[in-house]
C-alpha cells in the first residue's frame, strides 16, 4: 500500500516511461524510417537506370564508330573491347550493366541501326524496365 502511493505522489518525469509509450515511439520512428528509406532506395533505383542508359548510349555510339572504322557491325561487345573502344569491359569483353548482369548485344535488322543493345533492369524477368538502345532517340 505504501509502494503505490509513493508512485502516486512522484512526477510524471521521475516515474520513466510505460511500455505502451515506448511501443508508440517505437512504433512512429519505425514508420519514418520505412518512409525515408523507400524514398532513398527509389532514388538509387532510378540512378541506376540513367547509369544504364547513359552506358547503352555511350556502346551504341561505339558500335557505330566500329561500323564506320571496320565496314560493318560487331558480332558480339567483345569485339568493341578487342578494338579499345569500350574499357571497363571484363576480361571476357562482357560488359556489366549496373545490377551486375551482362548487357545484351544482338544484330536486328528490324532496327534502325541493325544492332540493339540492352539491359534486362532490376527486374530481369520482365520486359516492362528492360532499357534498350533501340527505344530512345539521339541527343
Amino acid at each position: 500500500m505504501r509502494l503505490s502511493k509513493h508512485l502516486r505522489t512522484q512526477p510524471a518525469a521521475e516515474r520513466g516511461m510505460t511500455l505502451i509509450e515506448i511501443l508508440v515511439v517505437v512504433l512512429i520512428i519505425g514508420m519514418i524510417l520505412g518512409m525515408v528509406g523507400a524514398n532513398v532506395f527509389g532514388i538509387f533505383g532510378e540512378a541506376k537506370d540513367k547509369i544504364a542508359e547513359n552506358e547503352i548510349r555511350s556502346m551504341a555510339e561505339q558500335v557505330q564508330l566500329y561500323r564506320e572504322t571496320r565496314s560493318g557491325l560487331p558480332s558480339e561487345l567483345a569485339d568493341l573491347t578487342k578494338a579499345n573502344l569500350i574499357k571497363n569491359a571484363q576480361e571476357d569483353g562482357t560488359v556489366l550493366d549496373p545490377w551486375k548482369r551482362p548487357y545484351i548485344y544482338m544484330l536486328d535488322q528490324n532496327t534502325k541501326d541493325g544492332f540493339v543493345i540492352f539491359s534486362k533492369g532490376a527486374d530481369e524477368n520482365s520486359e516492362d524496365d528492360d532499357i534498350r538502345s533501340d527505344k530512345f532517340g539521339k541527343k
